[in-house]
């Protein structure tokens, strides 16, 4: 069991280290962003849900800040900020 999660955790990093594919572009991740931003609370619940060692401060959101928060975020869960990105996508189209 506990081979199975070290196994993941680093697959989960070298993921985050591999380039993504197809990263969204500048003026859709900034309008994405406000959306996200605005919305919070949202996405904030199905992330501590999803990854349970996420901390509310980990999970902390200021204004202006949302970027840094994403950088907590992937670097307690492995996930890079597009792959971060893609998850609140497929949370929006539920």
């Amino acid at each position: 069991m506990i081979n199975d999660q070290k196994e993941e955790q680093i697959e989960q990093r070298e993921n985050a280290r591999t380039p993504d594919p197809d990263p969204i572009d500048s003026d859709d991740q900034t309008a994405r962003y406000d959306q996200w931003e605005k919305n919070w609370e949202n996405y904030r619940k199905p992330l501590k849900l999803k990854y349970p060692d996420l901390t509310d401060d980990d999970l902390r959101y200021q204004r202006g800040e949302f970027g840094q928060m994403l950088g907590r975020i992937g670097a307690k869960t492995g996930l890079s900020e597009s792959q971060l990105q893609r998850q609140f996508l497929e949370w929006d189209n539920r």
